[in-house]
């Protein structure tokens, strides 16, 4: 999503680059660093009543940035599609620092730096690699159909992921406080 954004305000909604330097970069650098600190911040409050908050909170995110980016992509204004992209912005970040801390929590500490390598490496290679590429072949199949507005249609492929990654955490919601208390029963002697 993050990467495919700048491409779309400008071809679909014909932001001008020097409004894209103005607006977007501040924009996403505040929303990204507002959903991670906010994720690990929320988490850190609603973990201490339930563990489950690892996994909901990320949930809730992934379910509220759905229809605020559904309408950002389908009005024909840059700046109202900007305004609207923002939540969904901060939204598509807070998973971060939930995840981050699940693996230190959920791993014996010989293997943490591993286990968060290896966390960072999937992060990378689907959400940075696999997905732009997903929406770039998208867009280019139907360019030919629907000229600029292939990257629209593309980035709305976005949404039902989300529901995915919202349904995959809500599961994860289901067994992570059985999976914290056997780590915590093995680390004690």
């Amino acid at each position: 999503m993050l990467n495919w954004i700048p491409a779309f305000l400008m071809r679909a909604q014909h932001m001008p680059l020097s409004a894209l330097a103005l607006w977007f970069a501040p924009a996403a650098g505040l929303s990204m660093g507002i959903g991670i600190f906010g994720g690990g911040a929320l988490v850190n409050a609603f973990a201490r009543r339930s563990p489950r908050a690892y996994a909901l909170i990320p949930a809730l995110a992934a379910l509220a940035l759905i229809p605020l980016f559904v309408a950002a992509l389908l009005v024909r204004s840059w700046p109202v599609s900007l305004a609207l992209m923002v939540v969904p912005m901060i939204c598509c970040t807070i998973y971060v620092a939930p995840a981050l801390a699940l693996v230190q929590n959920l791993t014996p500490p010989r293997g943490r730096a591993t286990a968060s390598a290896f966390m960072l490496l999937v992060f990378n290679l689907v959400g940075l690699g696999g997905g732009p590429l997903a929406v770039g072949m998208v867009s280019d199949a139907a360019r030919a159909a629907l000229g600029a507005d292939s990257l629209r249609l593309a980035l709305m492929c976005i949404a039902p992921a989300a529901l995915l990654a919202a349904l995959a955490q809500y599961a994860m919601s289901r067994t992570v406080t059985a999976d914290l208390d056997a780590v915590s029963k093995e680390a004690t002697p």
